[in-house]
């Protein structure tokens, strides 16, 4: 078995990076896509105006040549001005039940924070705490929140192994609406609004469609 590290340099591997998630969970009821275009914007420099603020790496793992992992790596001038020191912050953390692939993955961006003068390395978490964080430990049987992550019941095990802790525990509750709510109804109506200045409501049927949004 051989496993390489490869960092993200072009569109064609940004894209590869994109749509890992896409391939890997596959048919998983709970996970829910993000629209691929919107998701390559994000993690292009040229697009998201975090990387003037950041230094970011986006690693790639693969097991005899095929992908099996991804993760994306931060420093963050900002937060070091605000924390008077360096922190590496990981995040997009994605990987197939494999000690080695993970570890692989984490590793590399660990000697990078290190070279790099970092105090601490935590995650997951995106380039702000606006973006989602954190790593799902329970509910695996609900479908998340639009606030909320999703991923395998075994990367609490992955990251755990390579010896990362919990801080702190984020709770979220699922609260019931009955159908007559009226907030429903104003929603609606704003719905309708916006279609007849142009806009329109587009129902997703398959994942795959996300790339034509």
């Amino acid at each position: 078995m051989t496993l390489s590290i490869f960092e993200v340099h072009n569109k064609s591997e940004l894209k590869e990076w994109v749509l890992f998630p896409f391939r890997f969970y596959g048919d998983d009821p709970f996970y829910v896509p993000q629209i691929i275009r919107e998701e390559i914007d994000f993690f292009s420099a040229e697009r998201n105006p975090n990387f003037d603020v950041t230094v970011t790496k986006l690693l790639l793992v693969r097991q005899n040549g095929k992908t099996v992992g991804r993760v994306c790596g931060i420093l963050h001038r900002l937060e070091e001005e605000k924390l008077g020191y360096k922190r590496g912050r990981f995040g997009w953390f994605e990987c197939i039940d494999d000690a080695k692939a993970a570890q692989a993955l984490l590793n590399c961006l660990e000697d990078w924070f290190v070279s790099q003068g970092c105090r601490e390395f935590t995650g997951p978490h995106g380039f702000t705490d606006l973006d989602p964080e954190g790593l799902l430990v329970d509910g695996f049987d609900a479908l998340p929140t639009i606030a909320g992550s999703y991923n395998k019941p075994y990367y609490q095990k992955l990251l755990e192994d390579f010896g990362f802790q919990k801080e702190v525990d984020y709770i979220e509750h699922r609260i019931e609406f009955p159908e007559d709510n009226p907030l429903f109804g104003k929603l609606q109506k704003r719905v309708n609004a916006a279609e007849s200045d142009g806009y329109r409501v587009v129902k997703l049927r398959k994942k795959k469609a996300t790339t034509n949004i």
